[in-house]
This record gives structure tokens, C-alpha cells and sequence, in this order.
């Protein structure tokens, strides 16, 4: 287990990531939890379409805190627009 980790971390072009100007490259992280709680947030302000939104309450309990944080986040941004 620390094998694999200290391979992905010797992988990263830190001085690249530190000292070179502007954004580094997007990773390439799996977004699929970003946008679902996006979504649901845009779904509980009424700015998407809750009709596909495939989402029950339940699903919250298998929410990490952020996502919760993110949507009820998006959910008060979309209210203000």
C-alpha cells in the first residue's frame, strides 16, 4: 500500500506544479460526484431538471460532508440568481 503511494506521488512534476506560471494540467479526477451534487443542488433551487435527476433523500447517507456542503452550496447560489 505505501508502495503504490509513494509511486503515484514520485509521478508528480512538483516543480512544475510550484513554480511554473499559471494552472497546472487538469489531473483528470473523476467528477461524477462533483456534478451529481451539483445537480442535486440545481434540482432543490429549482434551476434543473429534477425529473431525470436520478436521486432519493436516502442517497445522502452515502454523502460525504462536502458533497452535502456542495449542493446545499449550489442550492443557495442558484436561489440568489
Amino acid at each position: 500500500e505505501n508502495g503504490v503511494a509513494k509511486e503515484i506521488v514520485e509521478k508528480v512534476d512538483w516543480k512544475g506544479w510550484l513554480y511554473s506560471p499559471g494552472m497546472p494540467e487538469d489531473p483528470g479526477f473523476d467528477r461524477s460526484l462533483l456534478e451529481k451534487a451539483i445537480k442535486v443542488g440545481n434540482a432543490w433551487a429549482g434551476k434543473g431538471p429534477a425529473d431525470n435527476l436520478k436521486w432519493d433523500k436516502s442517497d445522502l447517507h452515502e454523502w460525504t460532508t462536502d458533497m452535502t456542503v456542495l449542493a446545499l452550496s449550489q442550492t443557495i447560489k442558484d436561489a440568489k440568481e
